[in-house]
């Protein structure tokens, strides 16, 4: 049983935009399906899908922004839309999403900080590395 990360192309569109309806409820024609649905066609590549023996079992978004700050510019990435199939969740696919995420946002060298709030759910945030001598 293998597991992939990649990023998502143009013809996932289907996969992935029922995935997110299905994890999160969302019925078609309904105002987050149809942003959804617009977000993907815009940039299929700022999603990334987990496929299991072939098949998109989860998906999530990324948004990059440049951001300067005085003479510096960062990358700032936001991870969202993390979902998995409702007969794929609590066996760990979300868990491997996340961490093969991080390890391609590491490799791209975009830092990943975490942070649980106090009911228990976490967040992720991830902002650009600052250039030798920043601080």
């Amino acid at each position: 049983m293998k597991t992939v990360l990649r990023s998502a192309t143009a013809t996932d569109e289907e996969a992935v935009i029922q995935v997110f309806s299905q994890a999160f409820n969302r019925e078609k024609g309904g105002q987050k399906y149809e942003r959804d649905l617009s977000v993907f066609k815009a940039n299929p590549a700022s999603h990334h899908v987990l496929e299991y023996n072939g098949k998109i079992i989860s998906a999530l978004h990324i948004s990059e922004h440049r951001i300067q700050i005085g003479c510096c510019v960062i990358t700032k990435a936001d991870v969202g839309e993390i979902s998995t199939l409702p007969e794929y969740q609590g066996k760990g696919f979300g868990t491997k999403l996340m961490e093969k995420i991080v390890n391609w946002m590491r490799q791209k060298d975009i830092t990943c900080h975490a942070w649980e709030d106090m009911s228990g759910s976490i967040a992720v945030s991830a902002g650009g590395t600052f250039p030798s001598g920043f601080r």
